[in-house]
């Protein structure tokens, strides 16, 4: 397959929901396809996504102006020490001392919804430098948190992915935030490749699913 993802739609109401910031949010795939399980494009989604100004009340507590409201249930995210990979070959690294394998010296959040990451990132980016937050539900169970760890395929640590479908015969283009958020600083006429909406103050979250397991 394309990728592996598997979020548990279902039991999002028993967790408690937080707010992160999207570009602070790592890929756990290195690839994705570029629809959803319904069959709904990630281009229709990323349009979707509103930016919605926060009150400066809001902003003090959340430590940002904005708010990204989707039309798909919050993302599930966990907290993980990558393993370092070539990201030629895909192969661990080994410490040129002791053999062992190497990993990044801190933890990060990865998400477990790639293709939701990816749209609220589409949006986030293109409000630098202000930042926003998303709804997020962290997965803390231990079983279920090694059984996704084992489906990890990322080989950057999370940081880009690729988009298309072998499928379908869409080309794959590599999605980095930071790549994107560079484009846009030293070229200010740099085409985006999503138009963000404009930031509204208020109004209803976007109707409508992302499919049946909704990554």
């Amino acid at each position: 397959g394309e990728e592996a993802e598997g979020s548990d739609a279902s039991e999002d109401s028993e967790r408690a929901i937080t707010q992160m910031d999207p570009l602070e949010l790592r890929f756990s795939q290195r690839k994705m396809r570029n629809v959803f399980a319904d069959g709904k494009l990630i281009a229709d989604s990323v349009k979707q996504v509103r930016p919605i100004r926060r009150t400066e009340e809001e902003q003090s507590i959340y430590g940002a102006p904005y708010r990204l409201e989707a039309p798909f249930p919050p993302i599930e995210v966990l907290r993980f020490r990558c393993k370092l990979r070539d990201e030629t070959t895909g192969r661990p690294l080994l410490d040129p001392v002791t053999k062992k394998e190497m990993f990044e010296k801190e933890e990060s959040w990865f998400t477990l919804d790639n293709r939701r990451l990816y749209c609220l990132q589409r949006i986030a980016v293109n409000l630098l430098p202000e930042r926003c937050t998303v709804d997020t539900i962290a997965e803390i169970r231990k079983e279920r948190r090694l059984r996704e760890i084992r489906k990890f395929r990322t080989l950057d640590g999370g940081r880009s992915i690729n988009v298309g479908s072998v499928v379908d015969g869409v080309p794959f283009e590599t999605w980095s935030w930071a790549e994107e958020a560079k484009a846009l600083a030293e070229n200010p006429d740099h085409q985006r490749q999503e138009r963000v909406a404009k930031p509204s103050k208020g109004g209803g979250k976007g109707k409508g699913k992302d499919g049946k397991d909704g990554k």
